[in-house]
């Protein structure tokens, strides 16, 4: 063996460090916002409640206080307008059937 070949060998094979993102994954963050503001909307349409009782029951659907909740809806707020102004026309039974094919780990029934 050559010298300075174990240092090679060891070099070459010792275990690569990833670091990681830690805390919260953004793809987890996107898909809970996007699962999020759909329910909001499904809400808005398929119950008579009004913004507070949305949003306490957002809270409890998703174990987020109030005001996180309110600051995800204000960021993404051209995706809540585009989507109330897709779902303002359709049928209760349409806006659940689309939001049961999206979101199948879901109950899309309104209570009202």
């Amino acid at each position: 063996m050559s010298r300075g070949s174990q240092k090679l060998y060891k070099d070459l094979n010792e275990p690569i460090e990833i670091n990681h993102r830690r805390g919260r994954s953004i793809e987890y963050n996107k898909l809970r916002n996007d699962c999020l503001i759909d329910r909001y909307i499904f809400y808005l349409i398929t119950t008579r409640n009004n913004y507070e009782a949305i949003i306490s029951d957002l809270a409890n659907d998703f174990f987020l206080s109030p005001v996180t909740i309110q600051n995800v809806l204000s960021m993404n707020y051209d995706n809540v307008v585009s989507l109330k102004k897709l779902y303002s026309g359709c049928s209760h039974k349409k806006i659940n059937d689309t939001l049961k094919k999206k979101w199948t780990q879901y109950a899309w029934n309104s209570n009202n």
